[in-house]
């Protein structure tokens, strides 16, 4: 999944403010979140929508957001 990312980035298609690795990590735990809430209730939603949304609102947020600069006195 990084390496996919950093090509994005490499393309222009995602922008470079934040790592790949960082990036990568993120859509990791969106997507773990989503597979273990689903699998305490498969009836809750459905995750091939739900999933296909999420990705789609994370994306849209990197390319739309500038990076959230770490505090270093905390």
């Amino acid at each position: 999944m990084e390496g996919l990312l950093r090509a994005a980035q490499r393309g222009g298609e995602l922008p470079r403010r934040l790592p790949a690795r960082t990036l990568a990590l993120s859509l990791y735990a969106l997507l773990d979140g989503l597979l273990v809430n689903w699998l305490f209730d498969p009836r809750g939603f459905a995750l091939v929508t739900v999933g296909a949304q999420a990705i789609d609102a994370f994306l849209r947020g990197i390319a739309a957001q500038p990076a959230v600069q770490s505090d270093s006195a905390g």
